[in-house]
């Protein structure tokens, strides 16, 4: 399975789609031929697109990062937690199980729905610089109000992708699963109409996974499946299942998260379908779940929050709660405020030295914030019910010295096309950082963003480069060596799409459906065969930035080390 084909730009507004349709009358020879040819063309189609597709993404050895993490391991990170709520503006009302994550692009952090005094909320919260500001009267149309939905941040698409949740009837008697898909950009949500998705859930796992390219959904609840455990990839506004030889059992209110140290999808914890409230560790390289192997690690809980921390190049996991097996409505539920952190497959326990902790919760918001150099956490549920806005923040105390902790690329090596993550962490500033992208090979474009996604167009070796300068006049930079191999043997090959074999099958699903539509048209009468076309408009994000279509090339790109070198930055 490989990363997904060049997405193209959507307009903030919600699509507008036409459709005309046309109506046959076939004489019934003519009816069976037409369907018989349309049947025979898709299979076969579908049949070639599957066999071209491979079902594995190739995992190439080469350099990951530049710092040595040893050193990183050597001591225990030194941190703390601060209150941002005393110099805090606004806020949401109390409330617990809202989907959040972190906009790169527009520098804010975005907060949906949960569940308060007026049961499941839809409105929009955004938090920069201190200041929370609801946005829901220019949100455009949003989802419908609910709870435990997740929303992960897509760096290809710039988009915030945000998936189920749990519905309540109008009389608020009878509970149902969510299964839209919506993504937010630019301050306006958009409806999305995939061809398939997961079955409707609430209080899933799901967060990006760069090696994919491809947002990842993982377990929850469904009143009709019950506790759940399969794996989906969303990219390019498609859903497609992934399939591992093992995985972890079924599970709802998993804390999950893409962990850039250890190169894969890190899992946690969540309630287990006889009850029982879990403490495992599973890792997804690629598209395969493996349990990490025993040893230290947090008590076992439920509904807890974790995010990778690049200033601290570790994951970071924070609170949850707990209740005896088998864990009931009414069983007596326990809260924690610890914090742990998760890197090169051990578990290493904060809580002692990261003093000042939040009140113990669960059901929380958690996103890094790259300008702030810091983890930021608020919201939940406590022994008190929903808890204030009380915005906090994890962070490593301002030293006064600008220091770089991670500077990585994942995936690195890539395949011509491929996208990689830029990723830079950094400690010790007292103010916002700014950042600049330089070196970057075609068809990518500099910008002042800490994560970037860049697909490069032709193979070769490329030296990355990131400068980043704090308000005190502090300024550290680093390279990173991206490695660019040819894909299959095609330098100018797109590399193929992980949803690819899952199009051809539906491609072949329609030739059968086609076939049978025709027999049975042949047998009762001539029919009327219905053909549609269907037409959408979008328009970029924000000018400047690069198209889904590979423009001409500019004169100045090329591999590191020839005479012009390459610059650039993110790959639309």
């Amino acid at each position: 399975m490989g990363p997904l084909p060049a997405r193209t730009e959507r307009d903030p507004a919600p699509r507008s789609s036409s459709r005309a349709e046309r109506v046959l009358s076939l004489s019934r020879p003519r009816a069976l031929s037409l369907s018989l040819a349309l049947a025979v063309a898709l299979a076969l189609v579908g049949l070639a697109a599957d066999h071209a597709s491979p079902a594995e993404v190739p995992h190439l050895s080469g350099p990951i990062l530049t710092l040595p993490r040893s050193a990183a391991m050597a001591t225990a990170p030194s941190v703390a937690w601060e209150n941002l709520s005393l110099h805090a503006t606004g806020g949401p009302t109390p409330r617990c199980c809202s989907a959040s994550a972190y906009d790169v692009v527009d520098q804010e952090w975005v907060l949906y729905g949960g569940a308060n005094g007026c049961g499941n909320c839809n409105d929009t919260w955004v938090e920069a610089n201190g200041t929370w500001t609801n946005i829901t009267a220019t949100a455009g149309p949003a989802p419908p109000g609910r709870s435990w939905a997740t929303m992960a941040y897509d760096p290809v698409s710039e988009d915030l992708v945000l998936f189920g949740g749990l519905l309540a009837s109008p009389n608020a008697s009878v509970a149902f699963a969510a299964q839209d898909t919506w993504t937010f950009q630019g301050g306006r949500w958009t409806p999305q109409a995939p061809l398939q998705s997961p079955p409707g859930r609430w209080a899933a796992g799901m967060d990006f996974d760069p090696t994919l390219g491809a947002v990842v959904l993982f377990g929850g609840f469904s009143p009709s499946g019950g506790f759940l455990s399969d794996t989906w990839a969303y990219a390019n506004g498609s859903w497609a299942p992934l399939f591992s030889s093992v995985s972890p059992p079924p599970r709802w209110a998993p804390a999950l998260t893409f962990d850039y140290a250890d190169q894969g999808l890190l899992l946690f914890g969540g309630l287990g379908e006889n009850g029982s409230v879990l403490n495992d560790t599973w890792l997804m390289t690629g598209t395969q779940w493996a349990p990490v192997p025993p040893g230290v690690a947090p008590p076992a809980r439920e509904k807890a929050v974790m995010a990778f921390d690049p200033s601290l190049d570790r994951v970071v996991l924070f609170g949850g709660d707990v209740c005896a097996s088998p864990c009931l409505p009414s069983s007596v539920v326990q809260y924690f405020n610890d914090t742990w952190t998760f890197t090169d497959g051990y578990w290493q326990d904060l809580t002692g030295s990261a003093g000042g902790a939040p009140m113990a919760r669960c059901c929380s918001s958690v996103a890094y914030d790259p300008y702030r150099a810091a983890l930021l956490l608020t919201v939940g549920a406590g022994a008190l019910g929903a808890e204030p806005v009380g915005t906090w923040a994890l962070e490593a105390p301002p030293s006064g010295t600008l220091d770089l902790t991670v500077a990585t690329a994942v995936p690195n090596p890539v395949l011509v096309g491929q996208p990689t993550t830029l990723v830079v962490g950094i400690a010790g500033t007292a103010g916002r950082p700014t950042y600049l992208l330089a070196q970057l090979p075609w068809p990518c474009l500099p910008e002042a963003l800490p994560e970037a996604v860049c697909a490069p167009s032709d193979p070769g070796t490329y030296g990355l480069s990131m400068e980043v300068r704090d308000p005190s006049g502090g300024i550290v930079s680093v390279s990173i060596v991206l490695s660019v191999l040819p894909s299959e043997g095609n330098a100018s090959a797109p590399v193929p799409s992980p949803l690819a074999a899952d199009a051809s099958s539906i491609t072949f699903g329609a030739g059968v459906a086609i076939l049978l539509v025709g027999a049975a048209l042949f047998v009762r009468r001539p029919g009327r065969l219905l053909g549609a076309s269907s037409k959408r408009g979008g328009g970029p994000r924000r000018e400047g930035r690069a198209e889904g279509l590979t423009p001409e090339r500019s004169a100045g790109s090329s591999p590191a080390g020839s005479p012009s070198g390459g610059t650039g930055g993110r790959a639309g």
